[in-house]
């Protein structure tokens, strides 16, 4: 397996190598890369050398190893002379377009694979070999282990008991994908014993747990949230801890403790007996719930939400996660302060020529009799 890692690393201080202290001409370079490539806003208030590792970790997260490729020809067609320029984009020539792999060769190949996608894996040799933001590892890794084919069972067997921090994290976002019960007291237990920023994904993932479970596992589900909630009032803050002082979202006990109670609501909304017919019973909700995830963007919720209810996305959530954690935080937020039934009629009339929401449910909140 090519090491991704150790050639960012060398394609890093290569770069910085040819560019010495000329951070002007660097920048001039970066401009004419790709107009998507805010350097302004990704170098803000890091050193030179922060953002050359910054523009190569942005060019594996756009294009992995062809995004390397290219920022490596970029600089050696700048820099012809430089032999280690050269060596690495030989390098990512070949791992970038390999050559073609005989169909038996590959069947067998395919029965052996490890487990852990390769886009993985790369994602967690980076991790280990530099001190990372560990929110922006978990943004990396979450379209990895939520792409099609892809078997999170068993990249949480294969992780949830790693000694790396970052491999259990990858565990947990992959249990948050799809949740699996046999590792609901797992993640109860991350909550508490790992560090916040993990502990808080924990909590997350939890929280979808209590979304998609199935019925006769939701006692399950509200058991192992009630007992890691009564556990986090017995921790006591680490007020030293450089993961709640760098953090860009709140992963304190507190937050923890909010987000499992959160989950303990999405439960109820789940499990609602005889509700009046201006909210959803326990089938509609997980029917309206997968529609939601799945076919309604980020960009339309921000716009019901701003438009219909008056409040902001990130008012209620971190917009930066994926749909279905947003989906939990709106909906129980809705219920709470009373806007539930709002919600529902704002979905259900934005969307009312999309064939994915056509469930006969919804007319009662198109037509105002919700």
């Amino acid at each position: 397996m090519p090491d991704i890692a150790d050639i960012m690393l060398r394609l890093r201080d290569a770069i910085q190598a040819a560019f010495d202290t000329d951070e002007n001409e660097f920048g001039m370079m970066l401009f004419k890369i790709k107009e998507e490539f805010d350097y302004a806003n990704e170098a803000e208030g890091k050193t030179f050398p922060d953002r050359i590792w910054y523009t190569v970790k942005w060019h594996y997260r756009s294009a992995e190893l062809v995004g390397l490729l290219e920022l490596a020809q970029m600089v050696a067609t700048k820099w012809p002379r430089r032999n280690d320029l050269r060596i690495i984009v030989d390098e990512l020539k070949v791992l970038a377009v390999p050559p073609p792999v005989p169909a038996a060769a590959a069947a067998a190949g395919t029965a052996a694979a490890n487990p852990i996608p390769l886009a993985v894996v790369h994602v967690l040799e980076l991790a280990d070999k530099n001190s990372f933001d560990l929110h922006q590892v978990a943004n990396d890794l979450r379209p990895k282990v939520r792409e099609d084919g892809v078997d999170t069972l068993k990249v949480a067997n294969e992780l949830h008991l790693s000694e790396s921090q970052v491999r259990r994290m990858a565990a947990v976002l992959a249990l948050e994908h799809r949740p699996d019960s046999s590792y609901l007291q797992w993640l109860a237990e991350r909550t508490i014993v790992e560090e916040p920023i993990p502990a808080y994904y924990a909590t997350q993932a939890l929280t979808i747990s209590a979304l998609r479970i199935g019925k006769e596992k939701q006692g399950m589900v509200r058991s192992s949230l009630r007992r890691a909630a009564k556990q986090l009032d017995n921790l006591v803050e680490d007020e030293d801890s450089m993961q709640l002082k760098m953090s860009k979202v709140p992963v304190d006990l507190t937050a923890r403790k909010r987000q499992l109670l959160a989950a303990d609501r999405l439960l109820d909304l789940r499990s609602r007996k005889n509700p009046p017919s201006s909210v959803l019973t326990p089938a509609e909700f997980d029917e309206f719930s997968a529609a939601v995830i799945v076919h309604l963007t980020k960009q339309e919720l921000e716009t019901i939400l701003k438009n219909d209810i008056g409040l902001p996305l990130h008012r209620l959530a971190n917009p930066a996660d994926p749909m279905d954690i947003l989906f939990c935080q709106v909906m129980v937020s809705a219920s709470d302060s009373n806007w539930e039934t709002d919600f529902i009629s704002s979905v259900a009339k934005a969307t009312n020529g999309n064939v994915n929401f056509q469930m006969p449910f919804l007319a009662r909140f198109r037509n105002g009799t919700a």
